[in-house]
């Protein structure tokens, strides 16, 4: 009897995104999770645009992109409006808005900014496509909701996490990958995206440019997959254990 057991692998490096972006081969990009910080000026939301407008040579014809949004209130008590600025910016580099999903933050008991307002407890994702001809398994019938209703993960003080929860990068990446498609997430933070890339068959790249976090994030990825080595090329490369007995 022979096996084939596919491995997910998973590769950090730690530049700035634009930089780091140049590592990868043209198109091949299945799909990209990201929640940034959520930009505050004008110009944090070009750059996080020009990175996008960068990045459509890396994704696939058939890949998505999913960007995580909070927004943010200014001194005077004035709501920001960034996830709407970044989505029309989006709009017109070309890049074809498929869906708004909503992260309703269930159950969160975070302070009251401000009592003569709603509390902010809901924070959008939006899904881009090169265009409509993206990959998606409506078979799941994960497509019925763009609610996603989770609590924020509660995070131990000796835990390497963000406190993101993993069942809301969980819902956008199942529909729209297969299992061996690689994630990326260029703002990849404590990589908790890559931690459910690997649960869930994919391979992951991600790109962090604060000291030490990669070498953590390798160690949190090492649990669910292997670490993939950068040869000259520096490509993803779908790794196999054979087994078996005559």
């Amino acid at each position: 009897m022979i096996c084939r057991l596919l491995l997910s692998t998973y590769l950090i490096y730690e530049e700035p995104a634009m930089q780091a972006i140049e590592h990868l081969k043209p198109h091949s990009v299945d799909c990209l999770f990201t929640s940034p910080n959520p930009p505050r000026s004008d110009a944090e939301v070009s750059s996080l645009v020009e990175f996008f407008k960068k990045f459509q040579t890396y994704i696939k014809d058939t890949g998505v992109a999913f960007v995580e949004l909070g927004d943010y209130h200014n001194k005077r008590g004035e709501l920001g409006g960034i996830p709407h600025y970044f989505f029309m910016a989006m709009k017109a580099e070309g890049w074809t808005m498929r869906s708004t999903l909503i992260w309703y933050r269930k159950g969160d008991k975070s302070k009251m900014e401000d009592t003569m307002r709603f509390r902010r407890d809901c924070e959008f994702i939006f899904m881009f496509a090169p265009d409509k001809n993206h990959f998606f398994n409506d078979r799941l019938g994960m497509q019925e909701t763009s609610l996603i209703s989770v609590p924020p993960e509660q995070v131990r003080k000796t835990e390497f996490k963000s406190g993101f929860p993993e069942e809301v990068v969980r819902y956008c990446i199942i529909p729209t990958t297969k299992p061996q498609d690689i994630i990326l997430d260029p703002f990849a933070g404590t990589s908790t995206t890559g931690v459910v890339a690997l649960k869930n068959g994919r391979h992951y790249i991600g790109f962090e440019i604060k000291k030490g976090y990669k070498e953590l994030a390798e160690k949190r990825l090492s649990r669910f997959g292997i670490k993939e080595l950068e040869d000259e090329d520096e490509e993803i490369v779908t790794q196999t254990i054979e087994c078996g007995r005559d």
